[in-house]
């Protein structure tokens, strides 16, 4: 990689780096492809002020990479499992706290012949099984129960 010594790095404009906070300190510098690189690399080490000033240096960072010829797959990578596991920790605490407590039950349900009742009834299949999902949803919701999901026939 390039030096970048203090008095280099201090002529540069902020157009150089991937992320300038709101006090004017500069981050990531994108002044060429080993910087990109070595900027890419330390991202996600990077401290940003909110999602949005993250997302302006996100993208700041990959036009960067696509001027300097750089495919930052790795990067594509880092970004996409955290996205993930952000997501499935967002769905796991706003999930847990609207779940029932108590006693589980799980209850499957098949309409026997369905492939065949599917054949002869055509489009008015559709019909009854909303009918059928409703009679026992609403049998469910009456006994106190609450539906978690619904799957096929």
């Amino acid at each position: 990689m390039s030096v970048l010594d203090s008095k280099a790095r201090a002529r540069l404009p902020d157009s150089a780096f991937a992320y300038v906070d709101s006090t004017g300190r500069r981050r990531l510098p994108i002044n060429d492809a080993s910087h990109v690189r070595n900027a890419l690399a330390r991202f996600e080490q990077t401290a940003f002020e909110d999602a949005a000033a993250r997302e302006r240096a996100r993208q700041r960072l990959l036009r960067a990479a696509k001027k300097h010829g750089i495919v930052p797959l790795g990067f594509f990578d880092g970004q996409l499992r955290k996205e993930r596991q952000d997501g499935e920790s967002r769905a796991r605490a706003v999930g847990l706290k609207d779940l029932p407590r108590g006693t589980v039950t799980f209850l499957f349900t098949d309409i026997e012949g369905s492939t065949q009742l599917l054949q002869r009834l055509g489009d008015a299949y559709a019909a009854l099984l909303r009918d059928v999902r409703t009679l026992i949803r609403t049998s469910v919701r009456e006994a106190g129960g609450s539906e978690v999901d619904s799957r096929a026939d």
